[in-house]
Formats: C-alpha cells, structure tokens, sequence
C-alpha cells in the first residue's frame, strides 16, 4: 500500500490542472465463470497536462457468484481530442488494490482476501458544458490470484473548478489553514462487516485533524464499530492524507491510510485461545463542506482490512469545528 500512497503524492502536487469527478454504474463481469454483477466507481481525476492525467477511484465490482470484490486504482491517463471542446477518448493503466471476500460454496465460510493487480481502462467522455460531461468507459482486471473481469460503465463527470483559478484556489486555501490549521470532528455512523452475512451496526468516532501543508493533513483519533455480532472492536487510529479543497475553499476532498490499533473482544487465535489485540490497515475516503469559517460537515468512508477475514466497511457522518 505504501507505493500507492507514494502515486498519490505525486498526484496531489501538481494543482494547476482541471480537476473532474466522476460517478459511474454499470455491470462487471467475471471472466472464468462468465457471470454478471453491478459495479458501480467513484473517481477523481487530476489532469497533470494538456493530454495527461492521473486519477484515483474506488471501484465496487459487485456479487458475483463466490466473491464480493472492491478496492482502490491509481491510473495514469493520455487523452485525445476528436471534437474539440466536445468529444475525446482516454487510455488509462495503473495499480488496482482489492479487498475480496471470497464466501465457500457450502458451509457458508469466507475469507477476506486483499492483493494486487492492475487496471487498463478506454473511455470517450461528451461535454455538455463547461463543468458537465457523460462518460461512458470499459475497463479490464486482472490478476495474479484471484479471478479477472470486466466492466462497462456508463456516469457523469463535473469539473471541480476553472483551470485558470487552480493555482489562486490553493494559495488562498493554505493561508486560511495556516490561521486555522486544526479541526475536530465528532462522528456517528454505520459499521458493515464484509462477510457472507454482513452483520452491521452503529459506530461512533472522534478525530482530531491537523493540516501539515497545502495538500496534507494529519489525523488521530478514536473509533468504536459498535457489535455486529462477529466482532466487538474499537481502537485507535491515525492516518496521513492527501487533500485537495475547490469551490470557493467551500468543499475538500481527501484519501487517507494508516494502521488502527484495535481491540477486538471477539477475536480468537487459531489455537482457539482468547486474543483480542489487533492491528489493522486504515484506507479512507472524505469529503467535507464548510458552512462557515469555523464549523464544517465531513462524511468518512473507511476499509478496515484485518489479517483474520473480520474487514468492515465503516460509513461515518460528522459535524467539525475549526480552530
């Protein structure tokens, strides 16, 4: 994970570009068995020049018979214009980090299996103005280990803010976190367990954030999965972002990773012995909105991935202030 967040770096330096986001749904399809799920993304794209970007996404590749399949992608992109300020084509390749919950046949057991694999993707994107576009695209999967596939996804791209105001925007935004570079946010949420059953309940977390340069903060805080049946666990955790603030310094958005240091009261060795202590990989996802100077809304979506098949997807809603 460490060379992915190194890509990410790398990709958050370079702001004097568009920046798009994109939402796209559609149907994946494993390619041994030749069944069909849903699959649905969530992207941000950092144009690094004229015909060059880069792009970070969440991919959700559905149910496919045997395997609830997601994970991150980091890709690098070259585009073209056909029609200009209307039509262009893009080739995408880059990592793809997956998070597999593989479920047995009978019995109903599963394991929560995480690799590596890569991500070649075509798409053709129509602008229907200056900040909207439709984008429909294919891309392919595959890897070492577990099964490949194939998705045809079909959204809408918006385009964060102007090009000519990018280097202004993140000016402005450091100075104002300069004044202001800490943040406490309390969170309530919904805690799902990746497995078979997906066992949920409520979650409560705290955090404090502290901004260490334009385009990187830093986090610490407490989190409490509440007791979805198979686990019972809470711990600390802390993580480096990556960050990038549009629209009037008014909206953020960010990918974080760091280890949670957990104690899982239902957790057990394979010698069957009482052992609950647990450290755990953090992947996160966020979005705030300011509403004034001080007070903020942030949305968390987190990936715990554990070395014992107890993932969760942890969704978090919160209300920040700002000091």
């Amino acid at each position: 994970m460490h060379r992915l967040l190194l890509v990410l770096f790398l990709f958050s330096c370079n702001a004097c570009w568009a920046q798009e986001f994109y939402f796209l749904g559609g149907v994946t399809r494993d390619i041994a068995s030749d069944e069909h799920s849903y699959a649905w993304m969530l992207e941000y794209q950092q144009a690094w020049s004229e015909h060059t970007a880069v792009s970070i996404a969440w991919l959700n590749e559905g149910h496919v018979p045997g395997h609830h399949r997601d994970g991150l992608s980091v890709q690098f992109w070259g585009h073209i214009d056909l029609v200009p300020q209307h039509l262009s084509i893009a080739a995408g390749i880059g990592p793809y980090s997956y998070f597999d919950t593989a479920i047995a046949e009978t019995g109903g057991s599963y394991s929560d299996d995480h690799g590596w694999g890569s991500i070649t993707s075509v798409a053709a994107n129509w602008n229907t103005s200056d900040r909207w576009q439709i984008q429909l695209r294919a891309q392919h999967i595959e890897t070492d280990t577990d099964f490949d596939s194939t998705q045809i996804l079909l959204g809408v791209g918006y385009r964060l803010m102007p090009v000519n105001s990018a280097e202004s925007l993140r000016t402005t935004t450091w100075e104002d976190n300069i004044r202001r570079p800490n943040e406490f946010t309390l969170f309530f949420g919904y805690t799902i367990v990746n497995s078979d059953e997906s066992e949920h309940d409520l979650a409560v977390a705290v955090e404090y954030r502290h901004h260490l340069s334009a385009h990187t903060d830093w986090t610490v805080g407490w989190l409490d999965e509440g007791d979805p049946q198979t686990i019972r666990r809470d711990g600390l955790i802390t993580q480096i972002w990556l960050v990038n603030n549009f629209e009037d310094n008014r909206l953020g958005l960010g990918v974080g990773l760091g280890p949670y240091i957990a104690v899982d009261t239902r957790r057990q060795t394979s010698s069957n012995e009482d052992g609950d202590d647990t450290v755990a990989a953090l992947v996160s996802l966020t979005a705030s909105y300011r509403f004034q100077t001080r007070w903020l809304g942030r949305i968390l979506w987190n990936r715990v991935a554990t070395n014992y098949s107890r993932d969760t997807d942890v969704l978090l809603v919160g209300m920040g202030y700002r000091f």
